[in-house]
């Protein structure tokens, strides 16, 4: 389980208000994964909570039974439905430096959950930490900086640096924590023009596996300030994140809806992405829209339609020149303009949740003509069952170069981040799903570059191989080097796991 996560936050950005409508209805049906129902608290667990609750105050600790468990332990992603030992839902890092204390000293997994976005393993038997009324917000802005706490979400940071004319590099979800995203890597709406959102961390403010509280730097202790920078939950709990902001207040943003012509709008979003300013970053996301859903229109259902997402940094009439050609093909809807920054969400319009979906994620070397053919065979009119949802969005610029202070970020060598999703009210079909998506990974085979971005692996993604696609090989054997050496045991699991080398 990862502290937010994480960006790509969820598979229905693609349709409007129908998308929502979708969202809404997967949400209420969530039949609960059956894997964590109801074991008996073991005498284990029974100490741990007793120990916790002598340590922290009552109203800090919570087991099953209790009034509020079953609210606090809800992750936004409801692929996962897990029963804890106990969860701590912490008032400030001495909590957290405690709570990790006695769960060491049982030596019981670790959790932590911000808003669950990016939830991928169980919890059952362990401790989960929620940091979510963890709230506090500092803007310097004369340092172009802000210092958030792990339950702040990008809408609460966007507002309140927007009051100073500064604006962090958010992802599209703007309810996922900032902690969690940054750790994860974060890919932002405007992440050609400013990079990963961990590569502008300035500070980390750590609970490790000892319950010992740490300060990263890149000056000090400057290996785990690399490792956090991408590892995820992996190494500790994030108490604090120092991270720059950007004096932006505005953007030339949108969406642009397409009820028709996909081959033809991809091989314009082809052009268009070719030699293409780093002020511009876009994505392209293909729907196939279920015959059977009440949340589309009815000319709509069974049909192909696509959203192009549009977030340019410059000024609007060098925007509205470098869209030409795609307003060409005549949208159904455009909502391309200018924006004031505070509504970049508008842009991807992530439905609100919780939501259940089976996901999958990777990059693309290219968008070149093999591609453009293997993606149309996989998703396109004449795709064989392809999945829901399509999305390649567009890297390069900024998200190529390595930072100043480098992290565990990468590669950052494709050209295109790969996503496709489905609305998976139904564990019994998750199979079924999984299959489909698995033929679309196995039709791009030659066009992938075999890695997954941080924030973008899912609950599909659980087994160390895949975990270790998300970073370069010697990346991946530094970070499992620092694991051992400050998780030896392994407490900090619940999450895309880095194991401690042997």
């Amino acid at each position: 389980m990862s502290q937010q996560q994480p960006g790509r936050r969820t598979a229905l950005k693609a349709a409007g208000a129908g998308a929502l409508a979708l969202a809404a209805g997967a949400a209420s049906a969530n039949p609960a994964s059956a894997q964590d129902t109801t074991t008996t608290a073991t005498r284990g667990e029974h100490a741990l909570a007793a120990q916790l609750r002598r340590a922290l105050p009552d109203n800090r600790v919570l087991v099953r039974g209790d009034a509020a468990y079953d609210a606090e332990r809800a992750a936004y992603h409801r692929v996962i439905d897990h029963h804890p030992a106990a969860i701590v839902l912490p008032r400030h890092a001495d909590d957290i430096a405690t709570a990790v204390r006695i769960a060491s000293h049982h030596r019981v997994p670790i959790a932590v959950q911000a808003t669950g976005h990016g939830i991928s393993r169980s919890a059952h038997g362990g401790l989960l930490i929620n940091t979510r009324h963890l709230k506090r917000i500092r803007i310097n802005p004369a340092q172009h900086t802000a210092a958030v706490s792990p339950g702040v979400v990008f809408s609460e940071l966007i507002d309140t640096a927007a009051a100073h004319g500064l604006a962090p590099a958010t992802g599209s979800a703007v309810d996922v924590s900032v902690t969690g995203y940054t750790s994860g890597g974060g890919l932002p709406v405007i992440g050609r023009t400013v990079g990963f959102a961990a590569d502008h961390v300035t500070r980390i403010d750590l609970v490790d596996a000892k319950g010992r509280r740490r300060r990263l730097t890149p000056h000090r202790d400057a290996d785990l300030f690399w490792a956090v920078r991408g590892g995820k939950s992996n190494f500790g709990v994030i108490t604090e994140i120092e991270t720059a902001l950007f004096p932006l207040t505005r953007l030339y943003g949108g969406n642009m809806l397409f009820t028709g012509g996909v081959p033809e709008l991809l091989r314009a979003y082809q052009k268009f992405t070719c030699n293409l300013t780093e002020q511009m970053t876009t994505s392209l996301v293909i729907v196939n829209v279920p015959t059977d859903s009440p949340a589309f229109p009815e000319p709509l259902r069974g049909k192909i339609i696509a959203k192009l997402r549009v977030a340019f940094t410059g000024n609007a009439t060098e925007g509205e020149k470098l869209l030409r050609p795609l307003r060409a093909l005549n949208p159904a809807q455009d909502t391309v303009a200018e924006m004031p920054y505070t509504d970049i969400a508008k842009i991807y319009a992530d439905p609100a949740g919780p939501i259940r979906t089976r996901e999958r994620a990777g990059a693309l070397r290219a968008l070149d003509d093999t591609t453009l053919r293997r993606l149309l065979r996989a998703a396109g009119p004449d795709a064989d069952r392809p999945p829901m949802i399509v999305e390649i969005r567009h890297l390069g610029g900024a998200l190529a170069r390595a930072p100043k202070h480098p992290n565990a970020v990468g590669p950052r060598d494709a050209a295109f981040n790969l996503f496709v999703a489905d609305v998976a009210p139904d564990p019994a079909k998750d199979a079924a799903l999984e299959a489909r998506q698995q033929q679309l990974f196995d039709i791009l085979g030659p066009s992938l570059t075999g890695h997954t971005q941080p924030n973008f692996l899912t609950d599909h993604d659980k087994t160390a191989t895949r975990v270790r696609r998300a970073y370069r090989p010697r990346d991946y054997e530094r970070l499992t080097t620092l694991k051992r050496r400050y998780d030896r045991h392994n407490l900090f699991r619940v999450n895309h796991n880095i194991p401690p080398a042997a």
